[in-house]
């Protein structure tokens, strides 16, 4: 094995709904989403209701789409504990 193969098979880069399980490179990618979506909430420019369909954000941050709210905003136990 190459030392690019080996680089490449420890360094998996892909999104994935779980913050905290995300990559070194994605994992930025979630703290932006969360941030972009809180500071809406503290603006009132997002109320609660419209935050569980922000699957739109997840979409264009991560690029994955949602399939349920336990994979989108209430992936992070911050965000669903309030």
């Amino acid at each position: 094995m190459s030392l690019e193969e080996f680089y490449g098979a420890v360094n998996y880069v892909a999104p994935s709904y779980i913050r905290v399980e995300a990559d070194e490179a994605t994992y930025a990618l979630h703290i932006m989403l969360r941030f972009e979506l809180e500071r809406a909430l503290v603006k009132r420019e997002l109320k609660p209701p419209m935050f569980l369909g922000s699957e739109q954000a997840v979409q264009e941050y991560l690029g994955i789409e949602v399939d349920h709210d336990g994979n989108g905003c209430l992936q992070d136990v911050h965000w669903s504990a309030g």
